[in-house]
């Protein structure tokens, strides 16, 4: 269920750039992100769909390697999770990542229809080497039918 959340934090059907509170990107500025079907935040996360998601940002360190990370909070609850793949180096991304060169992560998380209905906040962050923040997003989402 956790991770449903986390999933539906991601979810839409149209492609907009999206208002996010930069949540402390600490070597990096996001550029942008788009979620497919979000227009406006709290994106709605449609069960039964899949949220595809682009995150745009320009490191400003060089890194090896990059790899998302997702917490959810709903009702004072958090969960870290994670995608099935976690390398964004297959996530689209180019790698090695060089410093103050635009780059990009596009993942898809499927939002299931046994997810619940909920409202709550997504902090999406992609680290380097040795764990190192590189960029760090907080929005508000829900899940809807």
């Amino acid at each position: 269920m956790l991770t449903f959340i986390i999933f539906s934090a991601i979810i839409g059907i149209s492609k907009a750039q999206l208002d996010f509170k930069d949540c402390g990107s600490k070597n990096g500025a996001v550029k942008s992100i788009e979620v497919e079907g979000c227009t406006e935040t709290p994106c709605k996360l449609i069960r039964g769909k899949n949220a595809n998601v682009k995150i745009k940002f320009i490191p400003t360190i060089s890194t090896i390697t990059l790899r998302p990370r997702f917490t959810a909070t709903v009702s004072g609850f958090s969960l870290n999770f994670s995608l099935d793949e976690n390398d964004g180096c297959l996530l689209g991304a180019s790698c090695p990542a060089d410093r103050n060169v635009e780059n990009q992560i596009e993942f898809s998380v499927p939002i299931l229809n046994s997810f619940p209905i909920v409202k709550g906040q997504i902090k999406m962050r992609i680290v380097g080497d040795r764990n190192i923040n590189i960029v760090c997003i907080e929005m508000p989402m829900q899940t809807s039918n």
